[in-house]
């Protein structure tokens, strides 16, 4: 809830500046929470709360608030939806869903905890349109990426390819050295399609919007393109 004016982030704390958008954000904070899998944890607490018929719970007052809370500080702002800031609701939602069913005469419990588990571990490897942010880092579907930009740096360094020369985007808009805990003192620079020569593209890049990627799909040429998992790594060059 806090941020000061130099931080990289300030944007997303801005406010609104319109009903649809207000709107559009209170669509995606519900989305939010039933993403990934997670709709089948709030399913399986209705079904218990039915069969229970339990008069009041402390677990449930303190969902509400969690709710309320993170909806009056996340919905009016710009871009604050990310998936990991939903954690703190989803785990006091696994640990109420686990003492209302132990708490219940339900048979083949390790049934009901094996087939939600199933479910949450398949959100992993979900993956929506282009466009669509993923919340990469909130799930395991991001580690292929690690593996891609080892083959794009080794590509680019066959190909004597000046990082400087090379535009991107977080997590590689970087040091070298950083990346990689070592000496090396390239870095890829921050993407400019006037001006960059090539462009290194990974779909767990949120910076780039749909018109980015039509101008590359349809304006640059792809040199290097490998994909693994749902994840992919290319790196285009200027026409």
């Amino acid at each position: 809830v806090g941020y000061h004016d130099a931080s990289p982030w300030a944007e997303s704390f801005q406010n609104v500046d319109s009903i649809k958008l207000l709107m559009k954000n209170a669509g995606v904070f519900g989305w939010r929470l039933i993403d990934y899998g997670n709709i089948a944890l709030w399913l399986g607490l209705i079904v218990l709360l039915r069969k229970m018929q339990l008069a009041s719970s402390k677990f449930a007052v303190l969902i509400i608030l969690l709710v309320g809370a993170f909806a009056i500080v996340i919905i009016p702002k710009v871009g604050l939806l990310n998936h990991r800031y939903f954690l703190p609701i989803i785990l006091i939602g696994m640990i109420w869903f686990l003492d209302l069913l132990y708490q219940s005469s339900i048979s083949l419990k390790k049934i009901w905890i094996l087939t939600l588990g199933v479910i949450l571990l398949s959100g992993n490897f979900w993956k929506y349109p282009e466009g669509v942010a993923m919340g990469w880092d909130s799930t395991l579907g991001h580690l292929p990426y690690y593996d891609l930009l080892d083959d794009a740096l080794a590509y680019i360094r066959t190909n004597e390819i000046n990082l400087e020369e090379v535009g991107t985007a977080f997590p590689a808009k970087n040091k070298i050295g950083d990346i990689y805990l070592s000496d090396e003192e390239g870095a890829f620079t921050a993407f400019d399609l006037d001006n960059d020569k090539y462009i290194l593209y990974s779909n767990v890049m949120n910076d780039f919007n749909k018109d980015h990627f039509f101008e590359l799909e349809n304006l640059w040429i792809p040199v290097f393109k490998k994909e693994k998992g749902n994840i992919c790594m290319i790196l285009y060059r200027r026409q």
